[in-house]
């Protein structure tokens, strides 16, 4: 049934190409389907590139206490933190999770009203950076954050967007394996469109380092990602742009963020 589950997933993540707005997505049959047999058909050379999917879950902040007991204890592994005391009082957390306890983790989320709300395919070459999540600020958007070495720092944020991204590359000595890392990163509108950009790129960019952490992950392995808090009251606007979805039922975001397939 494990295998069965995470194989749903995968053929999901596939079929959904990129993030679907929507209350369920479709869960089509894998019944026979094997993994290898999906990975061929993505690109020519599947060797060059690393695979991930990232799954955005919606949390009722009511239920936040709740849902949190379904992957606090998941005994997954260690986790390395750029700093750890500012990435806790930055109200973040990151869990570790193996393959075969996904499906246990999707039922738990699902049973305390954790909404699937859609899935991102990432499709990465070695130590490139790619965004799981993105919010876009147009109007200008003061932010305080804990920094490294028990400091804090303010920010003015126009014009562009803030998200978590993911960057990885394989492991060598363990062909299944890849180290990954991942961060906040605000990228001024355009930039990725500019010819030539990677040079003002790393001028115009701010990479929040203080809460990066990197995690070494095997095929079928993620990592849960999202923010420590019970109410929409309690959220910081550093917060607020990287987990609330605002509405007229503002809920908290939870990603999930699992390794398909390792480079060959």
């Amino acid at each position: 049934m494990i295998r069965l589950a995470f194989l749903s997933l995968i053929a999901a993540f596939w079929a959904a190409g990129c993030v679907q707005e929507a209350s369920r997505v479709p869960q089509p049959s894998t019944e026979g389907v094997k993994l290898e047999e999906l990975k061929p058909k993505l690109v020519e050379n599947p060797s060059r590139v690393i695979f991930f999917g990232a799954i955005n879950y919606l949390v009722d902040p009511a239920r936040a206490a709740s849902v949190r007991d379904c992957y606090e204890s998941l005994p997954g592994g260690t986790i390395r933190f750029f700093d750890t005391q500012a990435f806790e009082e930055n109200g973040f957390f990151a869990v570790r999770g193996t393959g075969m306890q996904f499906s246990d983790l999707d039922a738990c989320l699902s049973l305390f009203g954790a909404e699937r709300l859609g899935q991102t395919s990432l499709v990465l070459d070695a130590d490139a950076e790619m965004p799981f999540s993105e919010t876009f600020i147009d109007r200008e958007q003061i932010i305080t954050y804990a920094t490294a070495g028990g400091g804090s720092a303010t920010m003015l944020l126009q014009n562009g967007t803030l998200g978590w991204w993911l960057t990885a590359r394989s492991n060598p000595a363990l062909p299944r394996q890849v180290h990954a890392r991942i961060l906040p990163i605000f990228m001024p509108h355009g930039l990725m469109n500019w010819p030539g950009a990677e040079h003002y790129a790393q001028k115009m960019v701010h990479r929040f380092t203080e809460s990066r952490f990197d995690v070494s992950l095997r095929e079928g392995d993620f990592v849960v990602l999202g923010v420590k808090c019970n109410s929409i009251e309690g959220l910081t606007p550093f917060q607020r742009l990287l987990f609330l979805r605002s509405g007229d039922k503002p809920k908290i975001r939870l990603y999930v963020i699992y390794c398909v397939k390792a480079k060959g």
